[in-house]
């Protein structure tokens, strides 16, 4: 059966001995990943802290969202890590910076392509998206699919990646059943990371 991480949890965090606010994710993942060896929130102040990690297909890699943390009702958000190597001492694969992210979480077919879903705000504009951001980690690049859904995640379905939605607002148009084909998406190299926010709103992604 296939893992669908999805954005809601209930607040049963637990913690390891001494170490502050770390939790029972990580201390059953066998991915000894440490949240307070990297730039993040103060856990401490997150009063039902939580964490996700989910190791590739080959097991070699593994994608953490971490400090996650409800910003709005029933809605959670988080920092993205990639590890890899030896899961005792783990090493930063990629861990970009201000990267908001919810728990979901989903690797397409191989251990090449991971699909995090964002949370996005614009000032300016006052609009939230919540687009698929996806990279490549063979290439060292990443793209962006425009959404405004949170109930949903990208599989890979018989070799294609398949938008599935398990619950849609009226206000959403559909995309339950759509296929993104990776040719015809922007992709753009890790180096570009740090303006993420500035290039989706820019839409050089295409817009939802």
């Amino acid at each position: 059966m296939k893992q669908v991480i999805r954005p809601s949890f209930s607040s049963n965090a637990g913690k390891f001995v001494g170490q502050p606010k770390a939790t029972e994710e990580l201390h059953k993942s066998r991915w000894r990943f440490d949240p307070l060896l990297v730039p993040g929130p103060d856990r401490n102040q997150i009063l039902y802290v939580r964490d996700v990690v989910l190791e590739s297909p080959t097991g070699e890699t593994a994608a953490v969202v971490y400090s996650i943390n409800e910003v709005l009702n029933n809605w959670y958000v988080g920092l993205l890590a990639i590890v890899s190597g030896d899961s005792t001492a783990p090493q930063i694969r990629l861990r970009p910076n201000n990267f908001v992210c919810t728990p979901t979480l989903r690797w397409l077919g191989s251990d090449r392509y991971l699909s995090v879903q964002m949370s996005m705000y614009h000032r300016a504009s006052k609009r939230h998206d919540i687009p698929f951001c996806i990279f490549d980690l063979e290439l060292e690049l990443h793209t962006f699919y425009p959404f405004k859904n949170p109930c949903a995640t990208i599989e890979s379905e018989n070799g294609l990646w398949v938008v599935r939605e398990w619950e849609r607002a009226k206000a959403f148009r559909p995309h339950d059943g759509e296929i993104i084909n990776p040719q015809n998406l922007r992709w753009l190299p890790w180096s570009e990371l740090d303006r993420h926010h500035e290039n989706y709103f820019a839409g050089l992604f295409g817009t939802p």
